[in-house]
């Protein structure tokens, strides 16, 4: 994010820009993973951030939750979501990530869109979901 810790305009689009690449990602990670939890009726629509840090001028981590449906139905779900990115200030390609989703312990689709808490006082899984990394974080 070129612009950052102004909590301006600009930084609010920068970063739901951020968040959008980041659920098309997902989305084809989860489509290209073998779990048997994601299969190819399911789909993600955005992530919402909570909180989002920028860490250095490269990495930046984003706390939140991934919206989620399943097609032919019009409800949606949300999942508890981590993601911590890199990338050159160019913003060219991606240095590395670490992406988690989902709480094992609870399973899928817990969690109507519409009726979770966005708050800082939410808890993280003891276990992900779903982990994916690339590259060096």
């Amino acid at each position: 994010m070129r612009v950052r810790g102004q909590g301006d305009e600009s930084e609010t689009r920068q970063l739901h820009s951020v968040c959008s690449v980041l659920a098309r990602l997902l989305g084809r990670l989860l489509e290209t993973s073998e779990s048997e939890k994601w299969d190819r009726y399911h789909w993600v629509d955005d992530v919402l951030p909570s909180l989002a840090a920028v860490v250095s001028d490269e990495e930046l981590t984003i706390l939140g939750f991934m919206i989620w449906g399943q097609r032919r139905q019009t409800q949606q779900w949300v999942e508890p979501f981590f993601a911590s990115v890199r990338a050159p200030e160019s913003g060219e390609e991606l240095l590395g990530y670490h992406i988690m989703c989902g709480d094992a312990a609870l399973g899928l689709g817990k969690s109507a869109y519409g009726t979770h808490v966005r708050s800082a006082g939410r808890s993280d899984p003891e276990d992900w979901m779903f982990v994916f990394s690339q590259g060096k974080i």
